[in-house]
C-alpha cells in the first residue's frame, strides 16, 4: 500500500469490504499504527483488534511498490530493478514459492507467484507516467486580505517540493484583466521542482476584486488538452503524462451576479473526466470547502479534493502532491 497507515484506518472503518479484508503494509507502519489518529477513515470502533502476519521470503525492502529508503528517483529505480532481478532469479523464485505466514498466525500458508509479482511491477511502471501539475493561483484583490496570498503561496511552495524528480509544474495566475477575466502563465511552462519559488506578491494582486473561475478553468482545460496532444505527437514516449490541477482561489465572484455553480460543475467534470485532470482546490474563503459553494463544486465534479486555508494546509497539500506523484489519486 502507498500509505500503510491509511490502509489500516480503512480496515477499521470497514471501507475495503463489508465483512472482511486485509492490507499489505509495512512492518514499520503496522507497529506505529494508532486507530485514534485516523482522520480520513475514522474507525467505527477504534478498539477493534487487527491481526498482523509477517510474510517471509521477500527481500529486505518495505515493499517494492513504494519509496524504499530514498526520495531520489535514481536510487529508487535501482531498488526496484534489484527486486525485479531477484524475484525472477532461481533464488527469488524458490524463496517466493516457499513463502509462508508466521506459524504463530495459525492461518493457511500464502503462496506468491513470482511471475505475478514481476507482472505487477511492470504494470505499475506502465500505469505511473510522469506527473504534470498546473497550479492556478487567484490574485484577485480579496486575496491580499488577511495574508491569504502569502499563506497559500508558502503552502503550495512546500507541496511542490514533494514532486518526484521527473514531475513538472507550471503556474497560471488570474484574473489579469477587467471583470475578473484573463489569466497568464508565469515563467517557463512545465518546470522541474526546485527551479524557483513561486514569485507571487503584492505587486501581482489585481486591482479588481472579481474573479471568473469558469473562464480560467476553461483556459486550463485548453492548456492540458494541448499538452496531451504534444504527448501524442512526441516519438518515443512510453506513456503519456498524467495531469492534475492545483487551484488556489477566493471563489467565483462577479459583481451583481450569482456564482456559476452549474457552469463550474460542467467545466470541472470535463477536466476530470475528459482530460483526466482532477482539480485539488485550496479554499481561502471563510466557508472553506462547505457543500454548495464553488470550491466544493469544482473539487467534487472533477474528482479532486478540497482543503481549507489554515495551519494544516502545507501538510495536507504535500500529502496530496505525493499521492498524485505515486499515482494514488
Amino acid at each position: 500500500m502507498l500509505d500503510g497507515n491509511d490502509a489500516l484506518c480503512a480496515l477499521l472503518a470497514r471501507r475495503p469490504a463489508p465483512h472482511y479484508a486485509g492490507a499489505l503494509t509495512t512492518l514499520r507502519a503496522t507497529r506505529a499504527f494508532k486507530a485514534v489518529d485516523c482522520e480520513r477513515h475514522p474507525a467505527e470502533d477504534p478498539d477493534t483488534p487487527l491481526r498482523a502476519y509477517r510474510v517471509a521470503g521477500a527481500p529486505a525492502l518495505d515493499h517494492p511498490l513504494v519509496r524504499v529508503g530514498t526520495d531520489e528517483d535514481a536510487a529508487r529505480a535501482d531498488e526496484i530493478e534489484h527486486f525485479l532481478t531477484w524475484v525472477t532469479s532461481e533464488a527469488g523464485k524458490n524463496a517466493l514459492t516457499t513463502a509462508h505466514l508466521d506459524p504463530a498466525a495459525r492461518e493457511e500458508n500464502v503462496r506468491l507467484d513470482p511471475r505475478h509479482v514481476a507482472d505487477q511491477l511492470n504494470a505499475y511502471r506502465a500505469a505511473h507516467p510522469e506527473l504534470r501539475v498546473e497550479v492556478v493561483f487567484d490574485v484577485s484583490r480579496s486575496m491580499a486580505e488577511d495574508s491569504k496570498l502569502t499563506g497559500a503561496r508558502a503552502a503550495v511552495d512546500e507541496a511542490l517540493g514533494h514532486l518526484g524528480g521527473k514531475a513538472r509544474y507550471q503556474v497560471r495566475v488570474f484574473p489579469t484583466g477587467k471583470d475578473g477575466e484573463g489569466s497568464t502563465l508565469r515563467d517557463s511552462p512545465w518546470q522541474a521542482k526546485g527551479t524557483q519559488k513561486l514569485k507571487l506578491g503584492a505587486k501581482d494582486v489585481n486591482k479588481d476584486r472579481q474573479a471568473d473561475l469558469v473562464s480560467v478553468l476553461g483556459t486550463v482545460r485548453g492548456d492540458i488538452a494541448a499538452a496531451k496532444e504534444a504527448d501524442r505527437s512526441t516519438p518515443g514516449d512510453e506513456a503519456p503524462h498524467q495531469y492534475a490541477v492545483l487551484l488556489v482561489t477566493d471563489g467565483d465572484y462577479r459583481e451583481g451576479k450569482r456564482p456559476q455553480l452549474d457552469a463550474l460543475a460542467d467545466v470541472a467534470a470535463r477536466l476530470g473526466r475528459v482530460e483526466g485532470a482532477p482539480v485539488h482546490v485550496v479554499a481561502t474563503r471563510p466557508e472553506g470547502c462547505a457543500s454548495g459553494y464553488e470550491a466544493d463544486t469544482v473539487a467534487r465534479y472533477s474528482g479532486g479534493g478540497c482543503t481549507r486555508l489554515g495551519p494544516e494546509l502545507a501538510a495536507a497539500l504535500s500529502r496530496t502532491v505525493t499521492a498524485l506523484d505515486e499515482g494514488e489519486d
